[in-house]
């Protein structure tokens, strides 16, 4: 999918640049919103455009960054669902890919849900594979629980969600991580309040070929419904690293 500069219809201001803190590096991440570009598809802010970027979709200061997803909101050419998410890019705006033999490659997060759509479930945090619609793990929100999905073998279907932590409520700051290293063993914890649980699996050497990505934000898992329904999301921290 192309990055474009949407033709938004609704009101967007631009912060300096000094103004983003703590919470993430807009410098790593692009971008989609749930609005259409020029294709009808839904539109990517770029990593350039990102910083000081704001819009009813995606909202950030140095506490927080803000995602909404509207059920009713344009979707991907690849996806039947709308999003606010930010996927890892360079700061020249080029996709970053990554194989996992390279590095420890590691995603986490500290995360509220303010609203959920009527099905319940929004993917707050991805490893995707570049060009495919097959992500190798999920992390869901699921009316309360923090749920993850791996598909172990590249191109085969994923296993059923494992539930990590249950019963968080909306408003509720959980953490996730996602570690996967040179050596294909994926881990993927969630920890709320005192309660925690991890999921330790190796996965195929059929994604060594494969070139991956960390996502996050807001992908409601569904498409009808009222402009008023959907997902909002809160990213207190957001770090992605391959040392």
């Amino acid at each position: 999918m192309k990055p474009f500069k949407p033709m938004l219809p609704l009101c967007l201001f631009w912060l300096p640049a000094a103004l983003w803190a703590a919470p993430y590096n807009p410098a790593m991440w692009n971008l989609t919103v749930p609005v259409k570009n020029a294709e009808g598809f839904a539109a990517t802010i770029d990593t350039p455009s990102l910083p000081g970027y704001s819009s009813e979709y995606f909202s950030a200061n140095d506490e927080r960054i803000q995602f909404w997803a509207p059920v009713t909101g344009a979707t991907t050419d690849s996806s039947g669902f709308p999003r606010s998410e930010l996927r890892e890019a360079y700061k020249d705006g080029r996709l970053r890919n990554w194989n996992y033999r390279d590095a420890v490659n590691t995603l986490e997060a500290r995360v509220s849900v303010e609203q959920i759509p009527s099905s319940g479930r929004i993917a707050i945090g991805q490893i995707h594979v570049f060009q495919r619609s097959t992500p190798l793990l999920i992390v869901y929100y699921n009316k309360g629980d923090i749920e993850a999905r791996v598909r172990p073998v590249f191109g085969k279907t994923p296993n059923e969600p494992v539930l990590l932590v249950s019963k968080v409520p909306l408003g509720k700051r959980f953490s996730y991580k996602a570690v996967l290293d040179r050596k294909g063993k994926l881990t993927v914890s969630a920890s709320y309040g005192d309660k925690s649980s991890s999921l330790n699996l190796p996965i195929d050497s059929s994604w060594a070929s494969q070139s991956l990505y960390f996502k996050a934000g807001s992908y409601v898992q569904d498409n009808s419904g009222a402009s008023s329904e959907g997902g909002r999301v809160s990213f207190y921290s957001l770090k992605a690293s391959h040392l």
